[in-house]
């Protein structure tokens, strides 16, 4: 059998033979394997002949090295609870990760939307700057991250990063996206490759301060701290009130043919716009919040109009624990109010407990500070405002014979239009 296999093994045996030879072809390498080689490695071999012996050396996947001279970015946040001791530091270290690197991006955007990456209820984000210098990086491509998973047997990418150390690699270069953004992606296992050159903090929505020192940082993080365990006034949602409503602007409600839930929906009948909207589903006699969204002052003003219309039933938000952190200030700030009515709920007979759920790899979640909050009905009495807008509304409806079916359909795509979550 030996010597059969020398045979097919010859020199000449795939220029007469190549179609009976292709299970033999490396996919890795692109090629056929020298004569008297596995495609792995060494299979058939003359005794003797130790001296050849780097001839058969074993495949290994060919990475192509790159570098970096440039300003990266790390975002991420820092709790501002009085029992989590978070702060700033002035170096990264190998124990930041449990995977023993640090991951950069070339892009300061990218790592503000990093720094609200499973963002907790009460923290601060912050975006470090570095300089990072280094000239031994593994370009990682699509093709070489399979290679080094078949190769090293690692199911996760981030599993292989011992590996590329032995290498003597300082880091990888990668492409990463979040949210829809394409991205450079920087691994530095050898963090003596970064300098620290300033920390930026958030001020707001959309407002960051200038980079500066940790020193600085720490100051006004701490001075945050300080903000945060002061009693917090109740503000009432700044919203348009029903008599406010133009009379241009009429309450469509109803559901659609065969459907669960029951929408409420502000539509202009001049510019034939929708305003507002809200829907709830009836789920073994508790209505749900499916849906919502408004222009600036009707989306606070829809949640109170569906308390009224579904009183004394009420209204409680979804339970799979999608809320938006918008919609999450709302609902503190009717629970704070003393005109809206409120009814605790058992969570084990409303389906689920209202749950915040992260998306962690291990698929672990945790309990919403907020549960009391969150397994709970409001409602309000109807005002005679309310009652008005209603009959004003049925009239122009029938006078002007609108379609519900359509008005339900532009409602959903306004949301579907405006809603980010």
């Amino acid at each position: 059998i030996r010597e059969e296999l020398k045979k097919v093994f010859e020199a000449d045996y795939y220029d007469r033979y190549p179609d009976f030879m292709d299970p033999l072809f490396n996919p890795l390498t692109q090629k056929f394997p020298p004569t008297g080689m596995h495609r792995f490695g060494a299979l058939v071999k003359e005794y003797g002949d130790e001296e050849d012996d780097e001839e058969y050396d074993e495949y290994k996947p060919e990475i192509e090295s790159t570098e970096y001279h440039g300003l990266a970015y790390h975002g991420t946040n820092i709790s501002l609870d009085e029992d989590e001791e978070e702060s700033l530091f002035n170096e990264f270290s190998s124990d930041y990760s449990d995977w023993g690197a640090v991951w950069f991006g070339d892009d300061e955007s990218v790592a503000q939307a990093f720094s609200g990456w499973h963002e907790r209820e009460n923290s601060i984000k912050v975006i470090y700057e570095v300089q990072m210098d280094t000239d031994k990086l593994a370009y990682i491509h699509q093709h070489t991250a399979s290679e080094l998973s078949e190769f090293y047997g690692c199911e996760d990418l981030r599993e292989c990063i011992g590996d590329l150390e032995n290498l003597g690699y300082d880091g990888w270069r990668a492409m990463g996206s979040i949210d829809r953004m394409q991205y450079e992606d920087y691994a530095i296992f050898d963090l003596s490759v970064v300098t620290m050159n300033g920390v930026s903090v958030q001020l707001g929505e959309n407002e960051w301060s200038d980079y500066m020192s940790i020193e600085k940082a720490d100051e006004l993080i701490r001075r945050a701290k300080a903000r945060a365990k002061q009693p917090k006034k109740v503000i009432r949602e700044e919203m348009t009130q029903i008599n406010e409503i133009p009379d241009n602007l009429i309450l469509v409600t109803g559901k659609r043919d065969g459907g669960n839930d029951t929408f409420m929906i502000l539509f202009d009948i001049e510019t034939q716009r929708i305003q507002g909207m809200i829907a709830f589903q009836n789920r073994e006699g508790d209505n749900w919040i499916s849906v919502v969204a408004g222009e600036k002052g009707y989306g606070p003003l829809m949640y109170e109009m569906a308390m009224m219309y579904s009183s004394p039933k009420g209204i409680m938000p979804t339970r799979t624990g999608d809320v938006a952190d918008k919609s999450k200030n709302i609902w503190i700030k009717f629970f704070n109010r003393d005109d809206i009515k409120k009814e605790p709920v058992d969570p084990g007979q409303v389906g689920m407990p209202y749950q915040q759920f992260l998306d962690d790899e291990d698929g672990s979640f945790e309990i919403d500070k907020m549960t009391g909050i969150f397994n709970t009905k409001y409602y309000k009495s109807p005002t005679p405002e309310f009652h008005r807008l209603v009959r004003k509304s049925q009239s122009i409806i029938k006078n002007n014979n609108l379609n519900l079916e359509d008005i339900i359909n532009r409602g959903m795509n306004y949301f579907s239009a405006n809603y980010k979550g």
